[in-house]
């Protein structure tokens, strides 16, 4: 059974859809039997609520009847008499991917990037499914910290290793220290790595005319190059039947203007995955790609407000993305329901 209460509702309705109507207020027993229209909710508001709480729960809520729901009263109801595929409490925000139901307890995974965005968010989900984490960074500044206190929250074991990935000395750092975590001590430890994800990217917008040689190799480096450097330093780290998700980017099949090398170093990433995937399948090692859409990585920082109106008036869904859904895909490939998955990229883009 889900539990799930009004202020649960609200704040989710709040999170996928907006404030209700000036002057109405989602709490107390008297709202719970007031129409959801009057709240100005309608059915399809309904819909894409209750599609987070299918995807956080592993359930399927029947369409047609959630949009029949006419007060929350009637929609909670609903959501209770369906038994919950995972566990795991709702915070009115984007899921927190899948949890301990995905089959991570015990997995040694290791991600880099962790610390920020895309790849905090991909740290923390599998954290919280129970898996022995090395979150990757490149220095250990205030972004480390957060996550240290956020994975400590968690009751996770994991530690935090800080390399520059970019280089191949870095790369070596971050093996060693995976080594040594997952072997228990034993820095020369084999096939004791269950998950890869590279996460480390920047972004970059420059017209090809005033592309230079350095910008080129910054972004190039970041995108593609440290996933090659990782991997290869990880290769006899990694156990046989172990996944590798690289991160990549939608544009990659569609191209930017102002976004030559950051669009070629996210291609080069597909064909890396395509390949690997061919070179480390008698292993058993599955290799694939994720590539996100437009993610809103950091609401501090984010775009401009008649940007962000223009790219979401593109998407199927009517939102950005946010890093929880890039993260819930990763898990997927990670996981054993992805089992006969490789060499494949699925975009998270909500339709754009």
């Amino acid at each position: 059974m889900i539990e799930i209460t009004l202020s649960d509702l609200g704040a989710m309705l709040l999170e996928c859809v907006g404030a209700p109507e000036e002057g109405m207020a989602f709490e107390g027993e008297q709202a719970l039997d007031t129409p959801f229209i009057e709240f100005g909710y309608d059915s399809l508001a309904l819909l894409q609520v209750t599609s987070v709480i299918n995807r956080t729960y592993g359930v399927v809520l029947d369409d047609d009847a959630v949009s029949e729901a006419e007060t929350p009263r009637q929609l909670l109801q609903l959501i209770a008499s369906v038994p919950a595929g995972r566990s795991g409490p709702l915070t009115g925000t984007a899921p927190a991917a899948s949890t301990a139901s995905a089959g991570f307890a015990g997995k040694r995974v290791l991600v880099t990037g962790a610390t920020r965005g895309i790849g905090r968010a991909t740290a923390l989900a599998f954290a919280r499914a129970g898996a022995r984490l090395v979150a990757g960074c490149r220095t250990e500044g205030d972004a480390a910290k957060r996550l240290r206190t956020e994975l400590d929250e968690t009751g996770a074991e994991f530690t935090i290793v800080a390399a520059d990935v970019t280089t191949s000395e870095g790369a070596a750092v971050l093996a060693g220290g995976a080594r040594e975590w997952f072997g228990d001590g034993d820095r020369d430890a084999r096939g004791v790595l269950d998950v890869l994800v590279n996460n480390v990217g920047v972004d970059g917008h420059v017209p090809f005319d005033r592309l230079t040689e350095a910008e080129w190799h910054r972004v190039i480096g970041h995108n593609t190059t440290s996933a090659y450097l990782v991997t290869h330093a990880l290769l006899d780290v990694l156990a046989d039947g172990a996944s590798v998700v690289n991160v990549g980017a939608s544009v990659a099949l569609r191209g930017r203007p102002a976004g030559v090398h950051y669009s070629a170093s996210k291609a080069a990433v597909i064909g890396f995955s395509r390949a690997l995937a061919k070179d480390l399948g008698p292993r058993g090692i599955r290799v694939n790609t994720v590539a996100p859409g437009v993610t809103e990585t950091d609401p501090e920082e984010g775009l401009p407000p008649q940007l962000v109106a223009r790219l979401t008036a593109l998407t199927a869904l009517g939102r950005l993305g946010r890093p929880e859904d890039v993260a819930g895909a990763v898990l997927y490939l990670a996981g054993d329901s992805a089992a006969y998955v490789t060499g494949t990229t699925i975009e998270v883009d909500g339709g754009i």
